[in-house]
């Protein structure tokens, strides 16, 4: 499967929505996607240290998260994603560069944007 940061970006972002503590974000809450696939986003968020979550994977079986919240990493990645114009200027910049939107370039990326709009360019 390949990362679907749309997909990524609103897990991350429907857990920065949260209300309580206690909730959780289900594979099947988001509505532009498939079940299996928020799973196996969630999972890849978690691999990454983005999000804290709780996943089964068995042998033949599509796996199945259920995130509960974002981690330090997870919120400042969200924090620079949500800058006003950062994530369409992230991902013209990949497009043109050619760069394909792994987690090590969007976050170079979105930390890039965020300095240059500080320094106002």
């Amino acid at each position: 499967m390949r990362l679907d940061w749309d997909c990524a970006r609103a897990i991350l972002l429907a857990l920065e929505e949260k209300l309580d503590t206690g909730s959780a974000i289900r594979p099947d809450s988001l509505g532009n996607w498939d079940a299996e696939t928020v799973s196996w986003h969630m999972l890849k968020l978690q691999e990454a240290g983005y999000i804290k979550a709780a996943c089964r994977e068995q042998r033949g079986v599509p796996v199945h998260c259920v995130a509960f919240d974002l981690t330090i990493q997870g919120s400042e990645l969200l924090g620079n994603l949500s800058c006003k114009g950062v994530w369409g200027q992230l991902c013209s910049e990949a497009r043109t560069k050619g760069l394909a939107l792994t987690f090590g370039v969007v976050k170079t990326l979105a930390e890039a944007a965020v300095a240059r709009i500080l320094k106002g360019g």
